[in-house]
């Protein structure tokens, strides 16, 4: 029986992919709708096969489908949505796909985060955004998270998100991010004071290291996306691609100003509460800023790098705008020549003093950035959701979708960023 449904759901595939080539290269709206439909019918086909496949008790052959529940290496996965491809995968991953009864017998907790992984779940949510009609077993899936807590973003859909983050921002991938729910506080120690050789009869001794406590909440991010009325005849896998380029790339900018910049939980002055950004948010003071007079010279950059205390300077690069890097490239030694080029032996990568620098343009002109940028924490307490309303667009035919993150961020420690500013 199993082997039937195994040669069925392959004939399947085989056509839905035949039909997904075929969407690439058409132009025409008639045979496009066409095509959707006969797309939405074996959607339903095959989520209908894979359950029922899932529930034979057969166990000679091989699921056809296999899928791995990964977690971020030395990340929380509490949300139960992030596993961008290329993390590694945990010890102790369950490689079976549930079917969506199994799925829906578990405790709520771990109901949500499974059932977000479920092809059914998936196609819903996408579908639903298109304004298009559902299978039996798509509705359940949608009508189950709706009352358990809520409709979030499938899981697919939330790596692309969190993928969209790390591919378009240049400092998302170097901060320390956690997906833990509601409000939390993490605690972060210094790296200064070294470990304390000790014998069995003498006490050891604690030493003067320091915890300080990130408290991170959760603050609300949105973009609004206009989306014509092609959507709609768009195939699952090409209106989420679309969608999740269309606002996650300006998420992702928001994400990265606020993460330099970011005017925190009260900034006033009519600005919304946000993350607290390094510049906005670190204590400067004699330890952790210097500054230059006219232009920007070598020696100013070796005494920033000083100031960066040794535990923490080989995690350290610098970060500077547009305009500085211009600065950095017109100093010259004694004979006139460039002191700092782009060197083939480390793959022409931009360093200053044999640290990697980033070119970011929400830095202001005149300041330079040095610090271990692991030690800013952002956490996302809540799931994206993406909504979508056809009023706000009833005049032009077009759909207004709305990408929402719940997050929260701020440096850590002082002492692990360094300012270098033109005195004034």
């Amino acid at each position: 029986m199993k082997k039937k449904l195994q040669d069925m759901l392959a004939k399947k595939e085989a056509r839905k992919k035949e039909l997904l080539d075929k969407s690439q290269t058409s132009n025409e709206v008639n045979e496009l709708r066409s095509i959707n439909t006969e797309m939405e019918n074996l959607n339903g086909e095959i989520s209908e096969l894979r359950s029922m496949m899932d529930s034979t008790t057969e166990t000679s052959v091989e699921p056809t489908e296999q899928r791995q529940i990964v977690a971020p290496q030395g990340q929380l996965n509490v949300l139960g949505t992030y596993g961008v491809s290329g993390v590694q995968t945990a010890p102790n991953a369950r490689s079976e796909q549930r079917s969506l009864d199994e799925v829906i017998s578990l405790p709520q907790e771990e109901m949500r985060g499974e059932l977000f992984m479920l092809p059914e779940y998936r196609s819903a949510y996408l579908k639903g955004l298109q304004g298009k009609q559902l299978t039996d077993v798509e509705k359940r899936a949608i009508t189950t998270a709706t009352n358990s807590g809520g409709a979030a973003v499938p899981t697919t859909t939330y790596d692309k998100i969190i993928e969209k983050l790390q591919q378009t921002s240049v400092l998302f991938p170097l901060i320390s991010t956690t997906y833990i729910p509601g409000n939390v506080v993490l605690p972060v120690a210094n790296a200064i004071t070294a470990a304390v050789w000790s014998d069995e009869v003498t006490d050891g001794t604690f030493g003067d290291d320091t915890v300080a406590g990130v408290s991170l909440a959760g603050y609300t991010l949105a973009k609004y996306a206009k989306i014509s009325a092609a959507a709609m005849v768009m195939t699952i896998d090409a209106f989420e691609t679309y969608i999740v380029n269309q606002i996650g790339n300006q998420l992702s900018i928001a994400v990265e100003n606020a993460i330099l910049n970011g005017l925190g939980p009260t900034p006033g002055g009519g600005n919304k509460p946000q993350p607290t950004g390094i510049l906005t948010g670190v204590t400067w003071g004699l330890t952790n800023s210097t500054t230059f007079t006219t232009t920007v010279g070598y020696d100013d950059l070796v005494g920033v790098r000083a100031l960066l205390k040794t535990p923490y300077r080989p995690f350290g690069k610098w970060i500077l705008n547009s305009n500085m890097e211009a600065a950095l490239f017109k100093i010259k030694d004694s004979q006139n020549r460039p002191i700092f080029t782009q060197a083939p032996q480390n793959g022409f990568e931009p360093r200053i003093l044999n640290h990697p620098y980033i070119v970011d343009d929400y830095m202001p002109d005149d300041e330079i950035l040095f610090g271990a940028f692991n030690y800013y924490y952002m956490n996302f307490s809540q799931n994206p959701i993406i909504e979508a309303s056809k009023e706000a667009g009833f005049t032009s035919a077009s759909t207004i979708y709305r990408g929402i993150l719940i997050a929260d961020g701020k440096p850590a420690l002082n002492e692990t960023f360094i300012k270098l500013t033109k005195a004034s």
